[in-house]
């Protein structure tokens, strides 16, 4: 995906799914989309792999998304509830690998690895939600980026085994830079810091509370 402002996928209504069972390349309103391993190369500046803009649900699956230029491999902006990504992999050179915006909710990342190095694996925007993350690997290496940058938004629970690989300087794993509407849950998950100064797992602006429970690990040193 090439240029400014397009799409690979762009649906307002339709459902669009991505699997490895069915390869019936069904694309359109009111329709689902069913693919197998598909990969989206988003190279130009504002494009977009897959973007949903109304009450269609997406259902991503062992997927592959390769964003540079201040693009979006997935951008979510739209009301539905049950949006899903499992098992699929995310390689950020500028842009963010997720990005949902107002009013819109992103019930489940699972599996699957973010690499980052220049912009933030998943951007949660004011007045959205994205409510678990469960056993998914995030490895920032660029300067100053996130595994996860929450704004004012709904509560996540990051579970299951979760990993964040932070070896780049100024970034973190989860930077939480508002303030929810209830207190985010971390656990079962692990936090590896090694990108030295500024570098950080867990970064608090104006969140109030973040319950993070016993068995979350935290490895941090010098670089």
């Amino acid at each position: 995906i090439v240029g400014y402002y397009n799409n690979g996928i762009y649906s307002t209504t339709g459902n669009v799914t991505t699997n490895l069972a069915n390869s019936s390349n069904v694309i359109g309103t009111g329709a689902s989309n069913n693919d197998t391993g598909v990969t989206f190369n988003v190279n130009g500046s504002h494009n977009v792999g897959i973007n949903m803009r109304g009450s269609g649900v997406a259902d991503i699956n062992s997927s592959t998304f390769k964003i540079t230029g201040s693009g979006n491999g997935i951008a979510i902006s739209g009301g539905a509830s049950g949006n899903q990504i499992k098992l699929s992999n995310f390689d950020i050179n500028n842009g963010n690998g997720v990005y949902l915006g107002n009013n819109s909710t992103l019930a489940l990342v699972s599996g699957g690895t973010f690499d980052v190095a220049d912009g933030n694996g998943i951007f949660v925007e004011n007045g959205s939600t994205l409510t678990r993350v469960s056993g998914t690997t995030f490895n920032v290496s660029g300067q100053n980026d996130n595994g996860i940058l929450k704004e004012d938004a709904g509560v996540t629970t990051i579970e299951g085994g979760a990993s964040f690989n932070v070896t780049g300087a100024g970034s973190t794993g989860v930077s939480y830079n508002g303030a929810n509407t209830g207190t985010d849950v971390i656990t079962g998950s692990n936090f590896t810091v090694s990108g030295g100064q500024n570098s950080s797992g867990i970064f608090m602006v104006r969140n109030k509370e973040i319950d993070i429970n016993s068995d979350t690990t935290m490895n941090v040193s010098a670089s």
